[in-house]
């Protein structure tokens, strides 16, 4: 039985690699699945949620802030000991809301509000997200600034077929970064954010719910200059949609 992702180490470290040992060998015996298959460990989560939810507010905190702090770390380690990078914290939160299926409002605002605000960390304190990455320079103001593209966490938003996938398909997305290459200053950042946004090639379930936290990720996935006085309606991408026509 080949490992899934598992998201929440709900029983902690020590217990999850005991029954991960366990697993190995016992193929999906119902009692030790949850350790290796994402479906089961999802189905774990909500049941024992159930539980810390009666426990009050300050306990069921401290148990999801846990569990995403949990998952990061695991994320780093198996990706050579990476810095723990913004895509982790996102993928947990994504999987979490999905599995909630809208009948934890309140987890579900509790996992919004952490998301909005390690986007505005990492932004603040600047930390971009090489992993793979590929570096560019280019002259801002008379400085030399390098961005650092991260093609393997921009990739994980866009459709296959953009990507070049089946029978004699273009690879857009490596047309793509040869664009955001070019891109020289915080406008032009947001422009093409914007048409990527309002474009039909992301994938439905990993695209943000707003412009706002698309542009802030958009930034910090490629490096760009970000401004968060960008908005769709102080924007005007009809120049940048012309040169970007396989959006």
């Amino acid at each position: 039985m080949g490992n899934k992702k598992i998201y929440y180490e709900v029983f902690g470290r020590e217990i999850q690699r005991v029954t991960e040992d366990k697993a190995r060998v016992m193929s999906y015996e119902p009692r030790v699945s949850w350790a290796v298959n994402t479906k089961d460990n999802n189905i774990i989560f909500l049941e024992i949620l159930d539980d810390k939810i009666k426990e009050g507010y300050t306990h069921c905190d401290m148990w999801l802030r846990g569990l995403l702090s949990s998952y990061v770390k695991r994320c780093s380690h198996e990706n050579g000991d990476s810095p723990y990078l913004l895509e982790y914290y996102i993928d947990w939160i994504n999987n979490t809301v999905l599995i909630l299926n809208g009948k934890y409002p309140a987890i579900e605002s509790w996992c919004n509000e952490y998301k909005e605000w390690i986007i505005d960390y990492f932004q603040k304190e600047s930390i971009l997200i090489p992993c793979q990455s590929q570096q560019e320079t280019y002259n801002n103001e008379d400085k030399q600034v390098e961005i650092i593209i991260n093609e393997e966490a921009l990739k994980k938003y866009f459709i296959s077929i953009f990507k070049g996938a089946g029978n004699n398909n273009t690879n857009y997305f490596d047309y793509l970064i040869e664009d955001i290459k070019k891109v020289r200053n915080p406008k032009d950042a947001a422009r093409m954010a914007l048409l990527i946004y309002e474009s039909d090639k992301m994938i439905k379930t990993q695209k943000p719910n707003t412009f706002k936290e698309w542009h802030s990720l958009f930034c910090i996935m490629t490096g760009c200059a970000y401004n968060s006085n960008y908005k769709p309606s102080n924007l005007d991408t009809d120049k940048m949609k012309s040169k970007l026509s396989y959006l």
